[in-house]
C-alpha cells in the first residue's frame, strides 16, 4: 500500500463533490454534527486556530466552510459526531462549560453505531484487515449485525467501510420519537436521565447481538470484534474521510451484501464510488418498532445502570495506572478469580472486576480475557458490563462492596456473602478504602501529591 502525500489528502478533501456530501450529511432538520480532527482535536479558539490552555474552546461545525476547511487542512483524518446538536452548542465556550451532561443537553438526535474491528494481538486494530480470513470475519460480523438490527428497523441500517473495519449505523430518525416523547422527562426523571438510559439500552442491545454472533460463529470471533462505545459525545470517521494510516477512504457498503472492496476505497476515489454517497443515509423507518423493542427489553436494565454515574472517571490520566499492575492485587480480586462458580451476586462481582482491571491499567484485550474467562467459568451473562465499565467507571470502594443492605451501586449481593473479602495487613493499613489503591498504593500517594501541588500552584 502506497502512502498518501499531504497534497493527495488536500486534493481529496477539496474535491467539490466530497465536500458537498460530508457537509450535507453533517446537517439534518436544522441540527448539526460537530467535527473532530485525528480523533483528538475537538475545538477551535473562536478564530479557527488551535486552542491553548488559556484560549476559549468552541466545537467545530462541519456544515460551515470555516469549520470544514480548518479540520481538513490541519488533520489527516476527519471525524464527526454521532450526535446531532442544537446549533447553540457551537456558541458555547467549553472551557467554561463542559462535561457529558452538557453534550447530552444539546443532543437533539443520535445516529447510533457500532464499530466492527479486527482482533490483532500484535499490532493496532485494523492493521490486519487485508488478511483474507480476518476480512471475512469482519464482513460476517457486519452482515450479522445488519440483519439483526433490520428485524426492528429494516430501512434504517447504513454501513461504511471504516478503512480498517466496518461501521454499522442506525439512522437517527428511527429513534426520533424518543427525543419528542421523552423531551419533558417521564416518571419524574429528566431528559438527561432518559438519554443515558437510551444510550445504555442501545449498547446492551448491540452487545446481545455480538454475544449471539460469538456463540454461533466461534471461528470468526477470533478475528473480529464489536466495539460498543455509544456515549454522550461519540465520533466515528466521517464518510469519505481518509484513514489515519491506510490509503483508504471511508466509503458506503451495501447492507444487503456487506463486502469490503479495497480497490474501490483506495484514494483517489473513482467517481462512481463518490456517487454512492449521494444516496447514502437517505432511508429510515418511522414506525418506532426499534424503540418499542428497547423499551420492552432493555430500558429497565438500563435504568438500573445509569445510577452509576457518580463513579464515572473525571480524569483518566490520574485515575488509570500508566503502567499495568499485574501483581499485588487485593485479596478480594484474587479470591474472586479463584471462585469455581458464583450464584447470586455475579453481576455485581463482574462489574467490580471490570472497573478494577480498567483502573489497574490492564490492556483491553488482556482485561477482556480475564473478565470473559471468569464469566464463562461461572456460566453467567455479561450484559454489556465490560464495554460500559472498563476504563469508564471508578472501581467501587470497599464500603460499597461490603454493604449488606444492597443500597450502594452496583446493586447486588455484598461481596461479604461471596466469601472473597478477607482483609490482610495491607487492607487494614489502607483503612480498606478501595481495592484499586491496594494494588497501587505508591501511585495513589503520587496522585495525592500531584493534586496538592496543583492546588498550591492554583492558589
Amino acid at each position: 500500500m502506497s502512502e498518501l502525500a499531504k497534497s493527495d489528502i488536500m486534493k481529496h478533501y477539496f474535491r467539490p463533490e466530497i465536500r458537498e456530501i460530508i457537509q450535507r450529511l453533517s446537517s439534518f432538520d436544522g441540527l448539526h454534527r460537530c467535527g473532530n480532527g485525528d480523533n483528538w482535536a475537538w475545538y477551535h479558539n473562536g478564530k479557527f486556530e488551535r486552542t491553548t490552555k488559556d484560549s476559549p474552546r468552541y466545537h467545530i461545525d462541519l456544515t460551515t466552510k470555516a469549520g470544514y476547511d480548518y479540520l481538513v487542512t490541519q488533520f489527516r483524518t476527519l471525524y464527526w459526531s454521532l450526535n446531532f446538536f442544537d446549533p447553540e452548542l457551537f456558541d458555547t465556550d467549553f472551557k467554561v462549560t463542559y462535561g457529558p451532561q452538557i453534550s447530552r443537553k444539546f443532543t437533539k438526535a443520535y445516529m447510533f453505531g457500532v464499530d466492527i474491528d479486527t482482533i490483532d494481538h500484535e499490532h493496532e486494530h485494523g492493521t490486519n484487515i487485508r488478511t483474507p480470513h480476518v476480512k471475512e470475519a469482519v464482513e460476517a460480523l457486519g452482515q450479522y449485525t445488519v440483519d439483526k438490527i433490520r428485524e426492528f428497523a429494516p430501512n434504517s441500517v447504513h454501513v461504511l467501510f471504516s478503512g480498517g473495519g466496518i461501521y454499522v449505523l442506525i439512522h437517527h430518525k428511527a429513534l426520533q420519537s424518543f427525543f419528542t416523547g421523552y423531551r419533558e422527562g417521564k416518571e419524574g426523571q429528566s431528559m438527561d436521565y432518559w438519554l443515558e438510559v437510551l444510550i445504555d439500552a442501545i449498547n446492551a442491545f448491540l452487545s446481545d447481538i455480538y454475544e449471539s454472533f460469538k456463540a454461533g460463529y466461534p471461528t470468526h470471533s477470533k478475528y473480529a470484534k464489536m466495539d460498543l462505545l455509544n456515549n454522550a459525545k461519540r465520533v466515528f470517521k466521517a464518510p469519505y474521510s481518509i484513514h489515519k494510516k491506510h490509503p483508504y477512504a471511508v466509503i458506503p457498503l451495501d447492507p444487503d451484501n456487506v463486502l469490503i472492496d479495497f480497490k474501490a476505497a483506495t484514494v483517489p476515489l473513482k467517481q462512481e464510488v463518490i456517487d454512492k454517497g449521494k444516496s447514502w443515509y437517505t432511508t429510515y423507518d418511522t414506525d418506532n418498532r426499534l424503540l418499542k423493542h428497547l423499551e420492552d427489553h432493555y430500558f429497565k436494565r438500563a435504568e438500573e445502570s445509569v445510577t452509576d454515574h457518580v463513579y464515572k472517571i473525571k480524569d483518566t490520566e490520574l485515575e488509570i495506572s500508566p503502567i499495568p499492575i499485574r501483581d499485588n492485587w487485593p485479596p478480594c480480586i484474587k479470591n474472586m478469580l479463584a471462585l469455581p462458580s458464583c450464584g447470586e451476586g455475579a453481576t455485581r462481582a463482574l462489574f467490580f472486576l471490570a472497573t478494577f482491571l480498567g483502573q489497574a491499567g490492564i490492556p483491553e484485550q488482556e482485561a477482556k480475557d480475564i473478565f470473559y474467562g471468569l464469566a464463562k467459568r461461572w456460566n453467567k451473562p455479561t450484559a454489556n458490563i465490560f464495554e460500559t465499565k472498563y476504563r469508564l467507571l471508578h472501581c467501587p470502594n470497599c464500603e460499597t462492596l461490603r454493604s449488606p443492605d444492597n443500597t450502594g451501586y452496583p446493586r447486588g449481593k455484598s461481596i461479604l456473602g461471596l466469601g472473597i473479602c478477607k482483609p490482610d495487613i495491607r487492607c487494614i493499613g489502607l483503612q480498606k478504602k478501595n481495592p484499586r489503591f491496594y494494588a497501587d498504593k505508591e501511585g495513589y500517594q503520587q496522585y495525592l501529591k500531584h493534586r496538592l501541588n496543583r492546588k498550591e500552584v492554583t492558589t
